[in-house]
């Protein structure tokens, strides 16, 4: 997509997320019924996982990645064009699920899961193919935004007390 429209499409997500649309209601009224449709009902209506987001840290750090990602462009991070687009839409498919399912946890979170994992590769490129002076910049972002990864990690309620080690030595 060119530039301007992704931006676009990114802005119209939190404008569903800031006046809480509900996007996955209207894609669950649509579908016939079977089992896609109980699933996702169960999911809007019964899931733990059920209630929205907002926005949070998280994505509010993909999109500044996302925007210096667009920005720097293929020749400039000297990355071949058609991996750049790959990690570029993808990425941009990751944050439009995120954004546009942002009302219901679990779908929004799933959806947007395997794409997200492109910041694995973006994030490498953005750090060791910019100048000099714009990594006073990016990073304190990525530094950031690495801690915020490891603190939610550490205290999610779920997964807490799998991390919680004590020693005893008596």
């Amino acid at each position: 997509l060119p530039r301007k429209l992704s931006y676009f499409f990114v802005f119209l997500g939190f404008v569903f997320v800031l006046l809480h649309l509900d996007f996955i209601n209207v894609v669950v009224k649509i579908l016939p019924s079977g089992y896609i449709k109980a699933r996702l009902d169960s999911y809007i209506n019964y899931s733990n996982f059920a209630g929205r987001i907002g926005v949070n840290i998280g994505i509010l750090i993909r999109v500044i990645i996302f925007v210096l990602f667009s920005h720097l462009g293929y020749q400039r991070l000297k990355i071949e064009q058609d991996l750049y687009y790959l990690l570029l839409n993808g990425f941009l498919v990751s944050l439009l699920f995120f954004l546009f399912f942002n009302n219901t946890n679990i779908i929004a979170h799933r959806l947007a899961y395997g794409f997200r994992e492109f910041q694995i590769l973006i994030i490498p490129f953005l750090f060791s193919k910019v100048k000099r002076n714009e990594r006073v910049f990016i990073i304190p972002v990525l530094g950031l935004y690495t801690l915020f990864l490891l603190y939610r990690m550490l205290n999610q309620p779920d997964v807490s007390h799998l991390f919680n080690y004590h020693l005893n030595f008596f």
